[in-house]
């Protein structure tokens, strides 16, 4: 039993009232003895005793309706069963918790889980009387702040109509710590939290991370779970995309490795993976999979246009679809600014004469300045810049900073420079330096060659043909500095000593290749050789698509909205639904920072022209198919410190039925009330007669 009023219990002192009353009478009493005394005495004993019986009898009425009136108005009531009538209307606080993670979209005989679960919240909701207050709150939108209690029940019931599964993955615990601030804040006596979930494994966090809500879930909180499970869904999901092509270029293949996961027990027979480009399918595979097995899938394309390439991989449709898709965004350069920083004109010669050998159709746009330029000069504009000579004038921070952003960088020491130069900038660059040099020598017979060629490195790509690599004449070299990495960077070309002719090091985003030769024939026969041009083109193509393998998001992320590089009136984003928001020039600073509430990609134009893509991708936690008991989830209560009532019902219970009888159960005060008349009219005849 429980008291919904027990303040109104300190009222049962007054219940002794009449008792001091009948004590005081008693005192008042005196014995005075009269000649009359002899008649009373002879009144039979038995009378007395009724008499005395009697006024015992209505001393206890009396105090017993003044103990039934307060009880009444503790309003006493029988948890666990209810009686029609017996109900009453106490102000109600509830939070409704909806699980709107896509793992919720798996479908059974009565619809996905998702609808079964508002429909389930909607009855629940209409429970409510006009002096409740409640929210809804959803697990993909936990720990935003702007949610409040409302009386408006009905408006709560047009927010939760329309809700739709989210991408956007956040986990169990944090949407409760959001309910139970809530329900902190309220002061109505009874406060419920209702949930809504699939209990998928994983939605829990790990026990360290677990938050003390006992102060906020105290025992005036029930908990009401709704557990909406489907033990046999089938789902197939792409956890992860990855482009393996490093250099894009129209014309040419690009490389993609898509990892599918059978997320259920069931095996997966004849699946088909496909390979969009701009939303064309250009290539697909079939696939057998085990029940929990993983794999990678490699698919091939040609690229037919220059520009922003949507990629999109996908697979049919299964029981959980919003994971059978995975985007990624690549750039085809339609032309390449490069820039070349020349100390000495002869240093550049043979590489100048390589970029216009290979640049028919003008896609190389090349800005030549001397080195000191490179201090000065707007690096920013370059898909790649050359440096022919390294001095120690020359600022290496510059370069770091350019690269680091996503730029690439090719250094080459100068023909008449000196080590010192050289190794000024290496270390301002955090590049191993060099530790002597090899001057150049005129016997051919003592010159070096490559003992060792990096035949993986993208430089290589579609030069040698499949299965062929490992044709390439070594060049001699007949001076250098000697450079040995000691771990860091790629090594592409090598010596038999460990030093390295050519090696690749990554710094931030971009990437830097490092030469120990100048390219001059006094140097090295390399740019005589027929491998030079073809090696030219690729570090041209390598180092120009460091950025053009546009970085994913994950829904539920921020990031940053891309600048155009050209003046503009307003910014139009167009988002994976199709819906539009304008940012005006004149806000687009503060609106700098966006989040990602869809799966797909993000368009960014000035006009009708667009400038930059962002894709979208799911979290692939939202794909596994195991899901809790409730026991479990009263497993997690218990470690956050609830201190409530705990209930489970099936999805097919009935709610109001349930939830009635578990908010109040039986209220006895209607019952007291009627005993309490009786008492009294009992209390009216006893009184009567005995007088």
């Amino acid at each position: 039993m429980t008291f919904l009023n027990p303040a109104v219990l300190f009222g049962l002192l007054a219940a002794a009232i009449p008792i001091l009353i009948h004590l005081f009478n008693l005192r008042k009493l005196k014995r005075i003895e009269f000649s009359s005394l002899r008649f009373l005495k002879e009144l039979q004993k038995n009378k007395i005793r009724r008499i005395k019986l009697k006024q015992w009898l209505l001393l206890a009425l009396r105090a017993l309706i003044i103990l039934l009136l307060v009880a009444a108005f503790a309003r006493p009531a029988l948890t666990g069963f209810s009686v029609a009538g017996t109900t009453s209307a106490a102000k109600n606080t509830a939070v409704f918790l909806i699980d709107d993670s896509f793992s919720m979209t798996a479908v059974d005989a009565n619809g996905s889980l998702f609808n079964q679960s508002k429909q389930k919240a909607l009855e629940c909701l209409s429970l409510l009387k006009e002096s409740d207050d409640a929210a809804v709150i959803t697990v993909s939108s936990s720990g935003k702040e702007n949610k409040i209690l409302t009386k408006d029940i009905a408006s709560l019931q047009n927010e939760l109509r329309p809700l739709n599964p989210s991408p956007v993955r956040h986990t169990l615990h944090e949407a409760i710590i959001q309910a139970a601030k809530l329900l902190g804040t309220s002061n109505n006596f009874n406060k419920e939290l209702y949930v809504f979930t699939d209990l998928q494994q994983g939605s829990i966090i790990k026990d360290s991370a677990y938050t003390n809500l006992g102060e906020l879930l105290t025992q005036r909180v029930q908990v009401y779970l709704f557990p909406f499970q489907n033990k046999s869904v089938y789902n197939l999901g792409i956890d992860s995309l990855r482009i393996n092509t490093a250099v894009f270029e129209k014309g040419k293949p690009v490389s993609v490795s898509v990892f599918v996961k059978n997320h259920c027990s069931q095996s997966a027979r004849n699946e088909v993976v496909s390979l969009y480009l701009n939303k064309e399918r250009t290539a697909q595979k079939g696939i057998n999979l085990a029940g929990g097995a993983s794999t990678e899938v490699l698919l091939e394309s040609p690229l037919t246009n220059t520009g922003i390439v949507q990629i999109t991989a996908s697979l049919e449709e299964d029981d959980i679809p919003a994971d059978n898709k995975r985007y990624a965004v690549v750039t085809v350069p339609r032309t390449i600014p490069i820039g070349l920083f020349v100390k000495n004109p002869t240093d550049s010669k043979f590489f100048e004469l390589a970029l216009s050998a290979i640049d028919s159709m003008n896609i190389f746009n090349i800005s030549k300045k001397p080195l000191s330029a490179i201090n000065i000069d707007d690096l920013s504009k370059y898909r790649s810049i050359y440096v022919f000579g390294l001095e120690n004038n020359i600022d290496g921070n510059r370069i770091k900073e350019y690269v680091s952003n996503g730029g690439g960088a090719f250094l080459f020491p100068a023909s008449d420079g000196t080590i010192s130069g050289f190794n000024s900038v290496m270390q301002q660059l955090s590049i191993p330096v060099a530790r002597s040099l090899r001057s150049p020598i005129s016997q051919k017979d003592a010159a070096l060659t490559f003992s060792s060629v990096d035949y993986t490195h993208p430089l290589f790509t579609e030069i040698f043909q499949k299965g062929k690599s490992g044709q390439l004449a070594s060049p001699e070299i007949f001076g250098c500095l000697q450079i040995q990495p000691r771990g860091t960077g790629q090594s592409i070309f090598s010596f038999a000593d460990k030093t390295v002719f050519l090696a690749d090091y990554k710094i931030g985003r971009g990437h830097t290749l490092a030469a120990a030769s100048p390219l001059t024939p006094r140097w090295t026969d390399f740019p005589l050789r027929a491998f030079f041009v073809p090696f030219v083109f690729r570090s041209v193509y390598y180092l120009s698509s460091l950025t053009n393998i546009q970085q994913e998001s994950i829904a539920g992320e921020t990031g940053s909205i891309p600048s155009p590089e050209k003046s503009f009136d307003a910014v139009k984003v167009t988002a994976p639904d199709a819906n539009v928001e304008i940012i005006p020039a004149a806000q687009f600073n503060q609106k700098k920072i966006s989040e990602y509430l869809q799966t797909g990609i993000y368009k960014y134009s000035i006009g009708s022209d667009i400038y930059a893509m962002k894709p979208v991708n799911h979290s692939s936690a939202e794909s596994v198919t195991e899901t809790m008991q409730p026991a479990q989830f009263k497993q997690y209560l218990d470690k956050v410190q609830f201190k409530g009532n705990y209930k489970v019902y099936d999805r097919t219970t009935d709610a109001s039925q349930a939830i009635t009888q578990a908010r109040y159960g039986t209220e006895l005060w209607k019952f007291l009330v009627i005993f309490a008349i009786a008492a009294a009219l009992i209390e009216m005849w006893i009184s009567k007669a005995t007088r």
